[in-house]
């Protein structure tokens, strides 16, 4: 019987925790920083990959000054994966303001060609940014906040 509860007892600490963790910046009063995607430019490529500078436009929604330290990012067009990458660029978002950050995507060959049906279907291509920033803002600590923007590329360029 003892074993029980202490089972029991560490599933409920392990979802409790899990739950405390995933929303901590919103528990913390942190409002998700919106991400949107101001420009894209092919580097290079070849064969396999390609490789995209991405400018992000990074705006901040909060009463109070957040240290960006890093983002991770994954771009989907028309619902399908595009690229993805990271970033270690430090920037200072301004209450209520915005910065843009550049960073260096990845695209397969392979995801590259699985948007081909897509660019025919319409003539607005919709992309949509998913990932997490690390933020920092001095009476929260640092931080990690997902985001998840939606956009239209008709409208960006």
């Amino acid at each position: 019987m003892g074993h029980k509860i202490k089972f029991v007892i560490r599933c409920f600490l392990f979802v409790t925790m899990s739950w405390v963790l995933g929303g901590c910046a919103s528990f913390l009063g942190i409002e998700q920083p919106h991400v949107h995607l101001s420009n894209l430019k092919l580097v290079r490529g070849n064969v396999f990959e390609q490789r995209f500078e991405g400018t992000l436009r990074i705006t901040n929604p909060n009463d109070f000054t957040i240290e960006l330290d890093g983002l991770s990012v994954k771009v989907l067009l028309s619902g399908r994966e595009f690229a993805h990458g990271v970033s270690t660029h430090h920037a200072i978002l301004p209450r209520f303001g915005e910065t843009e950050l550049t960073v260096k995507l990845t695209a397969s060959t392979f995801d590259l060609l699985r948007q081909i049906p897509g660019v025919f279907e319409s003539q607005d291509m919709l992309y949509q940014l998913q990932g997490y920033v690390w933020v920092a803002a001095e009476k929260f600590g640092r931080h990690k906040v997902a985001f998840d923007e939606d956009g239209r590329l008709s409208d960006n360029w």
